[in-house]
């Protein structure tokens, strides 16, 4: 027989037992971590009482959140909550229970932000206001305004001594410019995913769609939902000859490059040389306006109303 395995053996199983036997030991509150504050509820409304939490939420538009906020009970400090909300009426903040940590006699809910002492429990509240009304806009050097979906917290816990976030509720902010472009954007793609058009077109379009979507990006909202504009939402062109083919795309293609023009001129610095430009693109538009006026009258006239603009612009 091995006793020295044996021995082994015992002295592991004696050495585990009295490690167990020490954690059990030691008092149960220093194995866990102080229980923080959290916001364990959450809900947004309109103005109309539609919940619209996880949604994204209109820059200038007012919103109601109703939410709590549960405290530990190892937390003791004065806590800090505050909104990026704008003020609507004479106050942000109704406390909606009795949480011993808040005295409404004393507390001050029409500002953005309250302190309250951390007392174990849960503190039910409502907090209304409005979304900043430029927040989504970005003033360029040259006086252009470009448009941004921006991300704002509307809640934020925090420890009043040391301003540490606890806890807080990010939303997505959009404004009535994107939500026009994402709603054009959405509209042309159906129609171009529906129609049996020649595919010349189909291709022509997506190229459109895709050159707005870079506008979008970098900003030019506006101008993006103008670029959309050129393919129309309905009356899309059947299979005709080669040649009336080739004029559908000339002309829409010079449209595409007018309104280029017309974003580089109101974005560029050097305004002189892009004025030119843009004045030469409004000439080469009135041999695309002759053919296009046989072929589609409404694409014809909005070429009309782009060459004029760039007309203006290069008078500037």
């Amino acid at each position: 027989m091995n006793f020295g395995s044996a021995r082994a053996r015992r002295f592991t199983c004696l050495a585990l037992t009295s490690i167990l036997l020490f954690a059990l030991a030691v008092p149960h509150s220093f194995s866990q971590a102080p229980t923080p504050a959290i916001i364990s509820e959450y809900k947004v409304k309109d103005p109309n009482g539609n919940d619209v939490t996880g949604q994204p939420l209109v820059a200038g538009g007012s919103y109601s959140i109703t939410f709590a906020v549960t405290i530990g009970a190892t937390l003791s400090d004065q806590m800090l909550l505050s909104t990026k909300f704008d003020k609507v009426g004479d106050r942000f903040w109704s406390l909606e229970n009795n949480y011993p940590g808040i005295d409404t006699s004393t507390w001050q809910p029409g500002g953005s932000s309250i302190s309250f002492r951390a007392v174990q429990g849960t503190a039910r509240l409502t907090v209304t206001g409005k979304i900043p009304a430029n927040v989504t806009m970005e003033k360029l050097k040259n006086d252009k305004i470009v448009h941004f979906p921006v991300k704002i917290p509307v809640l934020i816990v925090a420890l009043q001594s040391t301003m540490g976030i606890l806890d807080q509720k990010i939303v997505n902010v959009t404004d009535q410019t994107l939500i026009q472009y994402e709603n054009t954007l959405k509209s042309k793609q159906t129609v171009l995913s529906s129609s049996q058009t020649l595919q010349q077109y189909l291709t022509l379009s997506q190229s459109v769609i895709e050159r707005a979507q870079s506008l979008a990006q970098a900003g030019y909202v506006e101008e993006a939902t103008e670029l959309l504009g050129i393919i129309p939402s309905t009356g899309l062109p059947t299979p005709p000859g080669v040649e009336t083919t080739f004029l559908y795309i000339a002309a829409a293609l010079g449209v595409v490059a007018a309104l280029f023009a017309v974003m580089f001129v109101r974005a560029n610095s050097n305004k002189s040389f892009i004025a030119r430009q843009a004045d030469d693109k409004a000439k080469k538009l009135d041999v695309l306006l002759v053919k296009a006026t046989r072929i589609d009258k409404g694409l014809a006239s909005e070429i009309e109303s782009i060459k004029k603009e760039l007309e203006d612009l290069a008078r500037r």
